[in-house]
């Protein structure tokens, strides 16, 4: 029998005693942790749900402008959250609290953008935004050719003096103004500016006939009536220069004289409104008295 002291005898001993200690330790930290991996998983469970539902309804109500950064880190399935451990999934959560404008892209399931076609329910197409170009072939008042487009036609040329005393022409049922004078020709521009009509016609100095014209078109139908309606006025004028009777007298006869439409009827001035003006231009033609 091999001899024993005293201190191999309490180094056995105290051998024995670890040893029994760490066998009694193995299943309760087995348990401990089975626990511990148990409970937590059960929390991000209940976690997870609460969080998906407060999602949904946070999707519903934000604007679509919001960064969903929180809503897609927040919306984890019960599997990711096995793979992952909690602290992962914490430090995830504080992220999306702390950092709202995440560069997660917005994709156009969420929301759409607008620039893109939608439809009702009625499937009524809705144009989009790119249509808005075709307004630059529209056609507006302020263009010349925005109703018609009238040619010049060469015809009898008529001289005649506007109501501001200026020269006039008339031509084919349309009305010039004096415009300008070059060396064998006289420009006469359209009498009608508030229509933005830009034909320009040339008469010849020496015939007094048409010449050439710039090759625009008048924007608005002849109006043979204005022309027979100056025709008119002209000859009254000069009755009312040469003649030294009643200048109410000489419109009268003057009217009659034309056989006047229901219509020409419509467009004449009344007597009483030009006679003043005719009394005028009677005394002026007038020498003054010494």
């Amino acid at each position: 029998m091999p001899v024993t002291t005293r201190a191999v005898t309490l180094r056995s001993q105290a051998n024995a005693d670890l040893i029994h200690s760490q066998d009694q330790a193995t299943p309760t930290s087995t348990s401990t942790g089975k626990t511990t991996r148990k409970y937590p998983s059960k929390q991000k469970r209940k976690q997870a749900q609460g969080q998906q539902i407060i999602s949904s309804v946070e999707s519903q109500i934000c604007s679509p402008l919001q960064p969903q950064s929180t809503t897609l880190d927040a919306v984890l399935t019960s599997e990711d959250i096995h793979e992952q451990p909690h602290e992962d999934v914490t430090l995830k959560k504080d992220d999306a609290t702390v950092e709202p404008t995440s560069s997660t892209p917005i994709t156009s399931s969420v929301f759409p953008t607008t620039s893109s076609p939608t439809k009702n329910d009625d499937n009524d197409s809705i144009i989009s935004l790119e249509s808005s170009n075709n307004d630059e072939n529209e056609i507006f008042v302020g263009d010349s050719n925005h109703l018609m487009n009238e040619p010049v036609i060469k015809g009898e040329v008529t001289t005649v003096t506007s109501t501001r005393g200026g020269k006039m022409i008339f031509m084919s049922g349309f009305a010039y103004l004096y415009m300008s004078m070059a060396k064998e020709t006289t420009g006469w521009r359209c009498v009608r500016r508030n229509e933005n009509c830009k034909a320009v016609i040339h008469i010849s100095k020496q015939t007094g006939q048409f010449s050439h014209w710039n090759g625009i078109f008048h924007c608005h139908p002849s109006d043979a009536g204005e022309t027979r309606k100056c025709d008119i006025l002209n000859k009254i004028k000069h009755r009312v220069l040469d003649q030294y009777i009643s200048i109410k007298i000489i419109i009268e006869e003057e009217y009659r004289t034309a056989n006047l439409s229901v219509e020409e009827k419509r467009m004449m001035p009344l007597p009483a409104q030009i006679e003043s003006g005719l009394h005028k231009l009677r005394r002026k033609s007038l020498p003054p008295i010494p």
